[in-house]
């Protein structure tokens, strides 16, 4: 039953990541994370924090859906220089 419920929220959790992501993407303005400002509302997500790296520059978020509360927490990293 553990394993079942686990197996649901890690689907649920996909769900809204690539909806998230989709959403983003299908606006006209393109967004990227140094625009976002903690506190911000975009598309009913709330930027709750902005992750940054060791230069000081946006590479994540933590996200919270407003009429959910569903968090999102986003991290963009290199992984091929």
């Amino acid at each position: 039953m553990r394993t079942r419920l686990t197996l649901h929220a890690i689907t649920i959790s996909i769900f809204f990541l690539f909806g998230f992501i989709f959403h983003l993407s299908a606006q006209q303005k393109k967004l990227s994370l140094s625009d976002l400002s903690q506190n911000q509302i975009v598309d009913g997500f709330k930027a709750e924090a902005i992750y940054l790296n060791d230069a000081n520059e946006p590479m994540g978020g933590r996200f919270v859906h407003q009429a959910t509360g569903f968090t999102l927490d986003l991290l963009q990293i290199e992984s091929v220089p």
